[in-house]
Formats: structure tokens, sequence, C-alpha cells
């Protein structure tokens, strides 16, 4: 079975934001065009940071999936755990709580981060 992980910042029933990881199958199509099931979309943005920018902690307004296009990005949780993002990889932020209890985002590496966030 081919699968996509899907790694998904939530926020937990204490209130915090923590990482989780699920497989989505490719379950559709053929064998040469593998595909999964379609997921809503409405619009989608580019953003570029310069490297060592570091955000302040905030929590996503409403979910959104981010695909990393360039640099890396570290997202750092209020307990200090963190998972570092590189081009080709993404996270879906539901992170949704009051402002002061998810997460914070800093751009690492040599060269600017690029990302699309899709809404």
């Amino acid at each position: 079975m081919n699968a996509f992980k899907k790694t998904t910042l939530f926020t937990d029933t204490d209130e915090r934001a923590r990482f989780c990881d699920h497989l989505i199958e490719f379950n559709e199509g053929t064998p040469q065009v593998q595909l999964s099931g379609s997921f809503p979309c409405t619009s989608y943005q580019l953003r570029q940071s310069p490297v060592g920018f570091t955000g302040p902690v905030h929590c996503t307004a409403s979910p959104v999936w981010v695909f990393i296009l360039g640099g890396q990005m570290e997202v750092i949780l209020l307990d200090r755990s963190s998972r570092t993002f590189k081009p080709g990889e993404s996270f879906y932020a539901a992170d949704v709580l009051p402002a002061g209890l998810c997460s914070m985002r800093r751009c690492m590496g040599t060269m600017h981060v690029r990302l699309a966030p899709m809404l």
C-alpha cells in the first residue's frame, strides 16, 4: 500500500498544541496514476520569509495545509517539542485555540523559506 504521511498540528484536550501523524492511502486511480480521495481547498497563498525569522507564538485562525517549497521551517510547541519541515514536506495546522496556547515558527537553513498555505 502506498500512502502519504499527513502530519497534523492540533489542539489536544489539555488545550495545548500537539503533533500527530496519519497515513492517507492512495486508493483511487490506476497503478500509474494513484490518487487519494479529494480534499476541499478554497484558496492558497505563497509566502517567503528570510532565514532566521522567528514568528510570535500564535494559533491558526482556521485550519490550513502548509506545503514547504524551499528552505526549512521549524514548528516549536510550548512544551519545547518541535519538528522541522523541508522542501516537499507538509503539515496540517489545526491548532485553533486562543493566542498564547499554540506554537511558533522559525525559518532555518541557508535559503529563504518559501511555502504555500492552502485554505
